[in-house]
């Protein structure tokens, strides 16, 4: 079915699909069907389609299938305008530029941000707390000429801020 998929064959592709996921094949086999025919759905067809299939691609899947699937979810959600995918997205992209040393491309990227996390829709979700929190970090990047900027620290910070707030952290 992979060769069908990236030679372009969508209904062929559809076919070995629907024979494999008709059949007894295991989590792992029916996971990379979802996905492939989420992929397919996203770019030849129906994108609240493929956010489905994905969704379900990635229930089933395990390690960087999961990664892939939920990846390519993400890709979908934000084409379908979800905005807390838009705010995940701008959030990466705002940060990046200003600890990469550009807070001025990152200010307006990181304001929308802050405007999306107080919609009705992201306000109340806790998730979103950790993204409220560099919003000050950013700000003083991007008010001061920071000499030592350029010498690593603030990615090294931000590293260690991360691994703070990570899941397991003791």
């Amino acid at each position: 079915m992979g060769d069908a998929f990236l030679a372009g064959d969508v209904e062929r592709t559809r076919a070995l699909a629907a024979r494999v996921l008709d059949g007894s094949a295991g989590r792992a086999a029916r996971a990379q069907v979802l996905s492939t025919l989420g992929v397919l759905e996203q770019y030849a067809g129906s994108v609240p389609r493929a956010a489905e299939l994905l969704a379900a691609a990635a229930e089933l899947a395990d390690g960087s299938q999961r990664v892939w699937a939920l990846a390519e979810l993400g890709h979908t959600r934000f084409r379908l305008g979800d905005p807390g995918q838009r705010a995940l997205a701008e959030f990466a992209r705002g940060i990046a530029l200003t600890v990469g040393g550009d807070p001025a491309a990152g200010r307006p990227l990181l304001a929308d941000v802050l405007e999306l996390l107080q919609s009705p829709p992201l306000r109340d979700d806790p998730r979103y707390l950790i993204h409220l929190g560099w919003q000050p970090a950013s700000w003083a990047m991007s008010a001061m000429s920071w000499p030592w900027a350029n010498a690593g620290w603030p990615r090294r910070a931000s590293a260690a801020l991360l691994a703070c707030w990570s899941p397991g952290w003791p």
